[in-house]
């Protein structure tokens, strides 16, 4: 089974154009919208689980995929996600975990002076 999503598409703040007559003059309006569409090839057994799983949450299934899409995409990312590219560098390093561990702990060590050193003044 395939499925194609379609923005919805706003033209929200462009002139109204349901009450223009057919002329020539009106036909200076022509709106194009780039819309993504995007089409699934499903499993018969992952299409019937998605489809209830739609029907369950009062959607149909464009909608349903829409928003999960959507919910996706406009998350917030996780901790693993943000420290994948530190990660990925410690690791290209060669750098073992005591070393990590060390530079950490002067790194703390220096921030910890510097605070001490502007309650000072």
């Amino acid at each position: 089974m395939f499925y194609s999503i379609a923005n919805e598409i706003s033209v929200e703040g462009l002139p109204d154009l349901r009450g223009f007559k057919n002329s020539t003059q009106n036909k200076r309006f022509v709106l194009k919208f780039a819309i993504m569409t995007v089409t699934l090839e499903l499993e018969p057994e992952v299409e019937s689980r998605l489809a209830e799983k739609a029907k369950n949450n009062g959607f149909d299934v464009n909608a349903y995929v829409k928003k999960l899409i959507e919910k996706d995409v406009n998350r917030e990312p996780t901790i693993d996600e943000i420290l994948a590219p530190f990660r990925k560098s410690v690791e290209e390093s060669g750098m073992t975990d005591d070393e990590l561990d060390a530079l950490f702990t002067d790194a703390r060590k220096e921030v910890y002076k510097a605070k001490k050193e502007r309650q000072k003044t």
